[in-house]
């Protein structure tokens, strides 16, 4: 891979921001799930309530092997989505960062996109996905969306879907 190839995270990544639905990509761009997939989901406590803030971790499995590649082709965070709070007539109309990041909808509270995972050799393939918490270094102007002071612990155990 040359030194200025994008990762396939990297891709994934900037088809959320700028996707190109098929059958509409201008001359010399691609669509963005061309030769991919796509998963979308949420992290859920035995509550209900979305769990947010961990790593999304996916895993490719190609057609008839045995196993697992041994690196994670893509990521996500849950609930980058989502924001907590708009403000309220008390409180008055919320003007900082965090309030300008994302949608109140409870429906992106916990949600994850993987927006293009390559597709490997074949016509179909499995994707496998794990979630670990983000890296605790992150904080302070490195944090991860509005974790600024740590990060989330992921809950529970993974169980297959």
């Amino acid at each position: 891979m040359p030194a200025a190839a994008l990762r396939p995270d990297d891709l994934s990544s900037l088809a959320l921001l700028y996707f190109i639905p098929q059958g509409q990509a201008p001359p010399g761009k691609t669509d963005s799930l061309s030769l991919s997939n796509k998963l979308t989901g949420r992290l859920l406590f035995p509550t209900g309530q979305g769990m947010q803030g961990v790593n999304v971790l996916g895993r490719r499995w190609r057609q008839y092997w045995s196993t697992t590649e041994d690196w994670y082709t893509v990521s996500s965070v849950s609930g980058f989505r989502y924001r907590r709070t708009n403000g309220n007539p008390v409180t008055g109309k919320d003007t900082s960062v965090a309030a300008s990041m994302g949608r109140v909808a409870a429906s992106d509270e916990g949600y994850y996109e993987l927006t293009r995972i390559p597709m490997l050799p074949g016509n179909w393939q499995n994707v496998y996905l794990e979630t670990e918490p983000i890296n605790s270094l992150y904080t302070g102007q490195y944090a991860v969306g509005p974790y600024t002071v740590g990060t989330v612990e992921p809950s529970g155990t993974s169980s297959p879907s």
